[in-house]
């Protein structure tokens, strides 16, 4: 029976193996893209150089013809397809010899040390909203999609520095300002959506018009392209909580009437599948809490599942309502989770529900005064409740909130499941394609987070092949962890 065992783990090993190959191929196909006839080792020797703050990257030895198709092809790929590299700026030389690309030479914002220190604080905030969605096979890539589009939205902030004679900050164009400074304009807003795409495995490329100065995404889905404006879909007056979903998934044609009417951008997605889907009526976060994705719909307030089913009716007493298109919201409930709880409120209080027994309590009234203002504005952020206060929808709208006001509460805190590397509250085959590697440093997991305690089954204080093994093995029920 022992040598069962072991042959089934070995099988299983290879095939987790071959899936950990196959994600690393996966992430190299959409750093390059081969533009111009230049090669995948072009674009990966470009990279390295620029990483380590090469201003003359010679690149004599790979015999590229010079053509304004290949100046071309190098730009887009140092400022729209390589989002990670923030530290390059314009403008870009080319020193050329007899008609070959000899060098590329590169400036920069940022010293090497620099750099290095803030691309680690934005992959640690990228995995903050990746947390329960890498890795987790449950969920389909239109939901990834769709829970990252929220995360995002919910995360940033659009930079209305923009708007005035100041301009907008300095990193609010890349994936810094997006994930760590969390303020960015719409080419950070894209650029953020594309960083955090990649890493569970979903093509994007960045679209642009040049007549509405303005970008987003193309995101593919079963090979299919289709348009999403996270820039759009975040109110540019922020609105604590608030996400919209009217540019989530769309056809050139359903794009056009959405304030991108204009004829100089990349119109190839032509699928409608979701042009009018029913996440359109939420005006809140999709969340995701305890395995299963949870929504407001603001237009018929309720709460419901992310397949449809009704949980209850939420409170329509909101002295108002806003006029969205052709609907009207009444309900302006938000939206949030812990991972475990969802958090949501009507004007007067927050709420905490639990989808495990049905039950539901108040956690949070905050003491307004006067009693005429109401919440408009909501979200749980690492253990405080954040309210935006106002006593006038029009004036919300505008930006004006009355107050705002944060309360701790950190809930209970679920136990860490042992091997439950992805957080989606069960081991499986991800868990331990996850641990295995984090074991040879192909994923970083930081010692203390919840991730690194699921993933050291072993408790040695480091994660081994070791430790992959036994939750592979826990995953088809030969371990108990």
């Amino acid at each position: 029976m022992k040598k069962h065992f072991g042959g089934v783990c070995r099988l299983l090993a290879l095939v987790l193996t071959a899936a950990l190959l196959m994600g690393i191929v996966g992430a190299q196909a959409f750093a390059a893209g081969g533009n111009a006839g230049l090669t995948d080792a072009f674009w990966d020797y470009l990279t390295e150089n620029a990483k380590k703050g090469v201003s003359s990257v010679d690149v004599s030895q790979f015999g590229v013809t010079y053509s304004d198709e290949v100046k071309k092809a190098i730009s887009s790929f140092l400022f729209e397809e390589s989002v990670e590299l923030f530290n390059v700026q314009a403008p870009v030389g080319y020193s050329i010899g007899n008609g070959t690309l000899v060098s590329v030479n590169l400036n920069f914002n940022c010293t090497v040390s620099e750099y290095q220190a803030r691309l680690k604080k934005a992959e640690a905030a990228a995995a903050d909203l990746l947390k329960g969605i890498k890795g987790n096979s449950a969920l389909s890539d239109v939901q990834k999609a769709l829970l990252l589009h929220d995360r995002l939205a919910v995360h940033c902030e659009y930079d209305r520095g923009v708007y005035t004679s100041a301009g907008p900050g300095v990193n609010a164009r890349n994936i810094y300002g997006g994930l760590v400074e969390r303020c960015a304009v719409c080419d950070g807003y894209t650029k953020t959506y594309i960083y955090l795409l990649r890493q569970v495995g979903i093509k994007s490329v960045m679209n642009r018009s040049d007549a509405l100065n303005h970008s987003w995404n193309i995101v593919y889905i079963g090979g299919k392209p289709y348009h999403v404006d996270v820039t759009f879909d975040d109110p540019t007056h922020d609105k604590t909580g608030r996400v919209a979903h009217d540019n989530f998934l769309l056809s050139s044609a359903a794009l056009y009437k959405t304030k991108h009417a204009a004829s100089d951008y990349d119109t190839s997605p032509t699928d409608t599948r979701y042009d009018n889907y029913f996440w359109q009526d939420s005006f809140a976060s999709f969340v995701l809490a305890g395995g299963s994705i949870y929504y407001i719909d603001n237009i018929n307030c309720s709460l419901n599942r992310y397949d449809g089913r009704k949980l209850f009716a939420l409170s329509e007493d909101w002295n108002g309502w806003y006029e969205v298109g052709k609907r009207n919201v009444f309900c302006m409930a938000r939206l949030a989770t812990d991972g475990t709880f969802l958090f949501y409120n009507d004007k007067r209080s927050v709420y905490k529900y639990d989808p495990s027994t049905g039950k539901t309590e108040t956690v949070f009234t905050p003491a307004d005064g006067s009693g005429q203002k109401m919440i408009l504005g909501m979200t749980w952020e690492k253990g405080k409740f954040i309210c935006d206060f106002t006593d006038s929808l029009n004036n919300y709208s505008q930006g004006k909130k009355s107050f705002q006001v944060t309360k701790d509460y950190a809930g209970v805190a679920p136990a860490v499941l042992p091997g439950d590397v992805n957080g989606d509250n069960k081991v499986g085959s991800d868990d331990a394609r996850l641990a295995l590697r984090a074991s040879v440093g192909l994923e970083n997991i930081k010692k203390g987070a919840a991730a690194f305690t699921a993933a050291d089954v072993t408790k040695d204080g480091k994660i081994g092949s070791d430790d992959a093994r036994l939750i592979l093995r826990a995953s088809v029920g030969l371990e108990k962890l």
